[in-house]
């Protein structure tokens, strides 16, 4: 009987240092014209990593982007990960294994702070990394090395790869004064916590760089103007901040809610195909109010005026 026993408590802790073997490496969930699936589409990806001596079947593990849910789809059967090697999988909403390309059934939303959750085919999780803090675009967050405790932002994601070039966090960046109605003049007000970061920006819509005006004091504007700002520090092993944009409507007040988009892409046609121009958004109230932003891609859809000639 106590052999028994034995034997089994061998067999318990055999699987539990198998599954410990086998960790969430990477995770991209910005994958915007970086990566391409077999498919050829720039969907959201996971990377596991087997940082043991021994293969490890993984066949009725679990895969998730929450921790709530950590059973959402089960990774198919004779899926192996060599000892020292890579299993990448699609986190593509199409739920299928095709010529050994795996998709999970669910995406993963940085803005709800999803990620990567592996559990045992009981449900018991057993490694997570949940994005807490967004990416960038084509940036992703992996273990500083293959199977190291501490994590960092990659700049060139290494999907199926060894991790390599993991950098810190962005530079912090804020712009203080408030987007909206001005009357006469408005003084911009811009700041970085980071005292050895350099402040760019463009009055003109388009992308900072390091080669943009540079931020001394505050920004005196008395026409409607789109500020866009993004900190920088080469000294450090930090990647640039989020590019802030404000709307500033100086002396031009409206009764209906106003839309203002900035960027630098056109959107024209090349060779036949359009281009999806990448951009900011900003929803204002009648009065002035900031009521929502984002930035991303303007995707075009029907013949809209994306299909016409441009004017300037």
């Amino acid at each position: 009987m106590k052999l028994k026993v034995s034997l089994f408590s061998l067999f318990i802790f055999c699987f539990f240092c198998l599954n410990a073997q086998v960790v969430v490496n990477e995770v991209s969930a910005a994958n915007f014209g970086g990566f391409a699936d077999n498919y050829g589409d720039f969907e959201d990806w996971i990377e596991l990593y087997n940082s043991g001596g021994a293969d490890v079947d993984l066949s009725g593990f679990y895969l998730s982007d929450d921790e709530l849910e950590p059973m959402k789809w089960e990774i198919p059967a004779g899926t192996n990960i060599a000892a020292g090697d890579y299993l990448l999988i699609y986190a593509s909403d199409r739920d299928e294994s095709v010529g050994g390309n795996l998709h999970s059934n669910f995406k993963i939303t940085q803005a709800k702070q999803e990620g990567a959750v592996l559990s045992d085919p009981s449900g018991t999780i057993f490694d997570s990394y949940l994005l807490t803090i967004a990416n960038q675009r084509n940036h992703s967050r992996g273990r500083l090395t293959d199977g190291a405790n501490d994590w960092g932002v990659f700049t060139t994601p290494t999907p199926g790869a060894a991790n390599a070039g993991a950098m810190g966090e962005y530079v912090p960046l804020e712009i203080l004064t408030t987007p909206g109605y001005y009357s006469g003049t408005v003084n911009v007000e811009i700041q970085s916590p980071d005292p050895s970061a350099a402040i760019h920006y463009t009055i003109d819509g388009t992308v900072p760089t390091e080669a943009s005006l540079l931020y001394t004091g505050p920004i005196n504007r008395t026409q409607t103007t789109v500020i866009r700002a993004r900190a920088f520090n080469t000294a450090a092993n930090n990647p640039a901040s989020f590019i802030e944009t404000n709307t500033y409507l100086v002396d031009d007040t409206h009764g209906i809610y106003i839309i203002s988009v900035s960027g630098d892409q056109l959107p024209t046609l090349l060779g036949g195909s359009q281009i999806e121009p990448i951009g900011h958004f900003e929803l204002f109230s009648a009065t002035g109010e900031l009521l929502a932003e984002a930035n991303g891609d303007f995707n075009e859809h029907c013949n809209d005026s994306c299909a016409c000639p441009l004017y300037t």
